[in-house]
């Protein structure tokens, strides 16, 4: 199992002002808030962490893929085969988990054919949330032109993880309800045994130990590091872990290795930098050195 993490931002749970918004720009033109593709320099360590929001590829055996999330990041899939049917896996309908749905070329050109996963709503189907979002005048063409109602599960979850069933040949695959602020799955991916558990969204402190025993053992877990320790006390019921959150839940589930997502928009590399160094300390602390942590970047690939 192969990773490409296509885009590892998050955004804002509240409207920004024009001043917070002005802020944010100035910041932007910082040299050390990169919103480019991010490589490694000759010392492993990234140049910039990029700029789209969730979206993971997991390439499997058999020339197969799904995608986790429909961020931004979904507008730099490689379509490679036109035939090719992708099976997407949405945690939620955050417009920063959809939005890649409108700006991947092979979606709309029909290259591929998009199987869209999501648990049930209580507001309306999955069809008809996401063509409600994806019509004129918000957008130009209706999602109906290139997306079929059969191609939107939907499955029911009642707090216990629930199995689907997706390449069922290849990959066991579960979801498992979460604390966000909508209604939102973790899931689990099992093959060849290597395991991942992919929580982009989730309040890590509301459910830990339901979570936990989900993601035991997993080879790798993907989850939520928006906020900094510092600031939950103002941020509680906002739907968003810290990395020390996220360490805490990845010790208590005994995975191998750690991998902090869904980066809040104001940070800039130089913040996610000093991130990286407080949660590795803080994962020494807590695991000696059990727990391998690292911070997602646009463009990492993991294989497992």
């Amino acid at each position: 199992m192969e990773l490409i993490c296509q885009g590892v931002w998050g955004s804002y749970p509240r409207p920004m002002s024009a001043e917070f918004a002005a802020g944010l720009t100035e910041r932007c033109r910082d040299p050390g808030c990169g919103s480019r593709d991010r490589k490694p320099d000759q010392d492993g360590r990234p140049l910039t962490y990029g700029g789209d929001t969730s979206c993971l590829e997991v390439r499997l055996p058999g020339d197969r893929r799904l995608i986790l999330d429909a961020g931004t990041g979904l507008r730099k899939l490689d379509c490679y085969r036109s035939d090719e049917e992708l099976h997407v896996l949405l945690t939620h309908l955050h417009v920063d988990h959809v939005a890649g749905l409108t700006l991947c070329p092979a979606v709309w050109q029909r290259k591929v054919r998009l199987v869209l996963h999501a648990m049930r709503q209580p507001h309306s189907s999955l069809w008809s949330l996401l063509n409600s979002l994806y019509r004129p005048p918000l957008w130009p063409v209706q999602l109906r032109t290139v997306l079929d109602r059969r191609d939107c599960n939907e499955f029911d979850a009642d707090g216990r993880p629930v199995e689907l069933d997706v390449l069922p040949d290849i990959v066991r695959v579960r979801a498992l309800p979460v604390r966000h602020t909508d209604p939102t799955v973790a899931y689990r991916i099992d093959t060849d045994g290597a395991s991942l558990v992919f929580a982009p969204d989730h309040e890590g402190n509301a459910d830990a130990d339901r979570f936990s025993q989900f993601a035991a053992g997993a080879s790798l877990l993907i989850h939520d590091s928006q906020y900094l320790p510092e600031e939950l006390p103002q941020k509680e019921g906002w739907g968003h872990s810290s990395y020390e959150q996220a360490i805490s839940v990845a010790s208590q589930a005994g995975v191998e290795t750690l991998l902090l997502w869904h980066h809040d928009p104001s940070r800039t590399d130089r913040d996610l930098d000093e991130l990286g160094r407080r949660a590795e300390r803080f994962a020494r602390e807590q695991t000696g050195g059990r727990l391998r942590v690292l911070v997602a970047y646009d463009g990492l690939q993991l294989r497992l």
